[in-house]
């Protein structure tokens, strides 16, 4: 038995984290800007969301549930503002995900399917008919809205492209404490916001780390395919014929993320996402966020 507990205390020692049940409050800053041309100021848009965090750890699986308990966003553009207040009603629909995931932190499913139809069928009922009265839109609504359940219960493919997933839900837990150990998460897929129709594949990768008593920081990179021949050749016909004065080599795709962990539970204390994609150094598409911890505010007596 003493043999079975060292080789397990050892196991333990050789990852940067434990997984642990652990809950908290959060705040998720998104800042988002896209410039097209030099001589035209950039669309920028910010965006505060309040999420309720609570993971159990039970059989070797993660369940993490997401309550996205309020969610404000602002443009300095008057038309994206008014895009805005347009899509603010849909934010209400789903406000809790939650997702099993292994214990390297990558996601299995979703495990509230039923949740989130149930939450839907209300909306759809009650409160899009007041928010929505044409009829014509509602039969859209309900058609887009619904696949996107659909696609959610069949392969959850929007947890690719959803950066803010990326940021809540780390794969990393199980990255070990040597630096040679080159470790990566598992493939994920980009779809271009700038070219029609182009996707990539990608994964994070450890870059660097420190190990505190208590902390430790992990900061992740990604590799991607865009430099693979078939890639490279897409860009090449996307390039010669909607940007003839400039090059593939101007595309950009990258996406950085650093974390400050609790060594002990797995838990977030600060996490910081940085996304880029360009076409060339005048057409940029950059998205920052960051969430933090937020302190709980004793009971008054």
């Amino acid at each position: 038995m003493k043999d079975i507990i060292d080789s397990y205390t050892n196991d333990l020692k050789r990852y940067l984290l434990s997984q642990k049940d652990f809950s908290g409050k959060y705040q998720l800053t998104t800042k988002s800007s896209f410039v097209t041309r030099k001589s035209i100021p950039p669309v920028n848009v910010s965006a505060i969301t309040s999420i309720d965090f609570l993971q159990i750890v039970d059989r070797k699986k993660i369940t993490s549930r997401l309550s996205f308990t309020e969610i404000s966003s602002e443009s300095d553009n008057i038309n994206m503002s008014e895009g805005i207040k347009e899509y603010q009603p849909f934010t209400k629909i789903t406000p809790v995900i939650e997702v099993t995931r292994n214990m390297d932190g990558k996601v299995l499913n979703i495990s509230n399917i039923s949740e989130i139809k149930a939450d839907w069928e209300i909306w759809k009922h009650e409160q899009m008919p007041k928010l929505f009265p044409d009829k014509i839109w509602q039969l859209y609504i309900t058609s887009i809205y619904e696949a996107a359940i659909k696609s959610m219960e069949d392969n959850f493919d929007n947890f690719d492209d959803d950066l803010q997933y990326q940021l809540l839900l780390p794969e990393c837990y199980n990255f070990s404490k040597n630096p040679d150990i080159h470790e990566m998460g598992s493939t994920k897929t980009y779809h271009s916001r700038l070219i029609k129709d182009f996707e990539l594949f990608y994964c994070f990768e450890k870059k660097s780390f420190s190990d505190d008593d208590s902390i430790v920081k992990i900061n992740l990179g990604i590799l991607s395919d865009v430099e693979e021949e078939e890639k490279e050749e897409q860009l090449i016909a996307f390039y010669k014929k909607a940007l003839p004065d400039f090059s593939c080599k101007d595309y950009l795709f990258d996406v950085n993320i650093e974390y400050t962990f609790d060594k002990h539970t797995s838990e977030i204390i600060y996490g910081k996402l940085s996304f880029i994609e360009q076409l060339h150094p005048n057409f940029v598409y950059t998205i920052e966020m960051e969430l933090t911890k937020q302190e709980e505010k004793p009971n008054k007596i």
